[in-house]
Formats: structure tokens, sequence, C-alpha cells
């Protein structure tokens, strides 16, 4: 749960910047890369994809109510809406577990990896991803592991991964 990470989605007019505090490797059924590629057809489906802080909203959106539904302990919008009571006064981790950044501030610095979200349009997304930066300045220096199409990274980290 504690593998913290920046995602940063551009368009062509701005940039939107967002805090993870946990699972931010890209690997895997649970992990970011299989977050983009179900949000990516979420507003395909939707016909809600606009630019990038929209995007970076609707990311921080699916990815709440994946979790809520993963808890187990939530099942309706209601659930939602009151869960003190349904937690037993815990507060729930995914409430909790996004933020939006400052794209202009340096990262936190606890981050295991940083990830870019180029958005050319609705259906062609291209993604790097680094484990590989410092703290100041992170997106301008970071050594960029992997570079390619959403398409791409999901054969890599999820398809490739799960075999």
């Amino acid at each position: 749960m504690g593998t913290r990470c920046q995602i940063r989605f551009e368009d062509e007019d701005s940039i939107a910047q967002i805090y993870k505090h946990g699972d931010g490797y890209p690997q895997g059924e649970s992990g970011i890369i299989m977050l983009l590629v179900q949000l990516q057809k979420y507003l395909l489906d939707t016909q809600t994809f606009r630019d990038a802080s929209y995007t970076a909203a609707q990311f921080i959106f699916v990815n709440k109510v994946i979790r809520a539904i993963q808890s187990g302990k939530l099942n309706t919008i209601k659930d939602l809406l009151e869960p003190m009571k349904k937690l037993d006064k815990d507060v729930p981790y995914f409430l909790l577990e996004h933020g939006v950044e400052d794209t202009s501030a340096d990262i936190h610095g606890d981050e295991a990896f940083l990830y870019v979200v180029e958005l050319i349009d609705s259906q062609n997304w291209d993604v790097a991803i680094s484990s590989s930066f410092p703290e100041e300045d992170a997106f301008a220096h970071a050594k960029w592991q992997f570079d390619g199409s959403l398409e791409e990274a999901y054969k890599k980290f999820v398809e490739e991964y799960e075999e």
C-alpha cells in the first residue's frame, strides 16, 4: 500500500498532477497502468473525455470508487455518504489516498514512481514511467524507464506481469 507516486496528465494546453499515496507501482491488476486503462475505457464509454484537469479528476474518482468496492464494506452511494457509521469509526483509506498537486512545486520526496500521461486524444495516450529521479525538479530530470503508448504499457506491466 505504501508505494507512492505522482501522476502528471498533459494535453496540448494544460497540465494537471496528482499524488497517490499507495499502490503507485505500474504492474498488475491494481497498478497504475491498469487504472489508466480502466479510466480511458470509462471516459470513452461515457463520452466524458475532456482535457488534462478533467482526466486527473476522473482518475481520482474512478480510483476511489474501485477502492470503495474493494474494501467490501461499501456497496451503495448511501454507504459512501455514511463512511464513519459503516466502517466502525475508522477513517476510510480510499478517502485520503489522493491529492491534487501544484505542478510548479517539487515533489514530496517519498514517491517511488513518476508518471506522465500525454493525452493526445481520447483514444491515444502515451505514458512515461520513472523510478529514478531527484527530489528537485523531478519531472525535468527523471530517467524514464518506459516511454510508449498506453497499449504498450498494458502489455508490459499488466499482461507480462500476470504471466
